[in-house]
């Protein structure tokens, strides 16, 4: 791997960063990758329901950046390969970076992670900013919606301005349904964003089904289009040289919204 952490962000809420992170660590897990992930959401957890592991937490990375756990107290193993460390229950105080830094540190020995995917808030406080300083590289979530595709600008903006130097965007929830309705299409969103494109993840009506029932969709058995999409983001970003819809079924339907306006 030529980046070690990854974190995902966006200055939106609601477009999508926990279910990109964990079904992205799942699709690195599945590639044989020792894969770590680190909910440090200051404001709302939500990964362990992901990983439907919500009733096994006892601990979590505030614990740890406190000093109040060790490593071994905070790390959940979901799979052979997948470890996961809960959010903050609550945080009242934005924790310094030289103690994250630590922490992090702490986890990559205990795991002996190749990857560390790590997820941050979709609000004002300052997550995303503490760890662009410790990360190796960013992934900026947007969604169709002018009011996303907007935020990712910004996030954009924000992280360049923090000396992060490789970034890109994942456009998440697509739908290949709505031509003719004022949707940006992909070309746009990129123009827009100035980010290069790492993944496209389409709508999917089992998506939510499975997570509300603490499932990842790329864990499911039946073919969808969104277990592909997880999959070829996990091989670009391990260096693999993949067509954007590689594995898609209605192959027209994606290649017409790549540049429709």
């Amino acid at each position: 791997m030529k980046y070690r952490r990854i974190f995902v962000t966006s200055s939106k809420g609601g477009v999508g960063k926990s279910t990109v992170t964990a079904n992205l660590a799942f699709a690195f897990a599945a590639q044989g990758k020792r894969t770590l992930v680190i909910d440090f959401d200051l404001s709302n957890r939500s990964l362990d329901m992901f990983f439907g592991c919500e009733s096994r937490v006892l601990y979590d990375i505030g614990d740890l950046i406190e000093g109040t756990a060790e490593p071994k107290d905070v790390v959940l193993r979901h799979s052979p390969r997948l470890y996961f460390v809960p959010g903050y229950a609550l945080c009242r105080r934005a924790p310094a970076r030289a103690s994250v830094e630590s922490a992090l540190k702490r986890l990559e020995a205990l795991t002996r992670a190749d990857v560390v995917l790590i997820d941050t808030s979709g609000s004002a406080d300052s997550s995303a900013k503490i760890i662009s300083k410790l990360a190796d590289a960013a992934i900026v979530v947007s969604t169709e919606s002018a009011v996303s595709i907007r935020a990712a600008e910004s996030s954009a903006a924000q992280l360049s301005e923090s000396g992060v130097r490789d970034q890109w965007l994942v456009i998440n929830r697509f739908r290949t349904s709505l031509f003719g309705r004022d949707r940006a299409a992909v070309s746009e969103i990129i123009d827009r964003t100035r980010l290069p494109i790492i993944g496209l993840v389409p709508h999917s009506e089992y998506l939510a089904a499975e997570q509300e029932e603490g499932r990842l969709i790329a864990e499911a058995e039946y073919r969808d289009n969104c277990r592909a999409a997880f999959r070829n983001i996990a091989r670009r970003l391990s260096g693999r040289d993949v067509p954007l819809f590689d594995g898609f079924s209605r192959m027209s339907d994606w290649r017409r919204r790549l540049l429709l306006r």
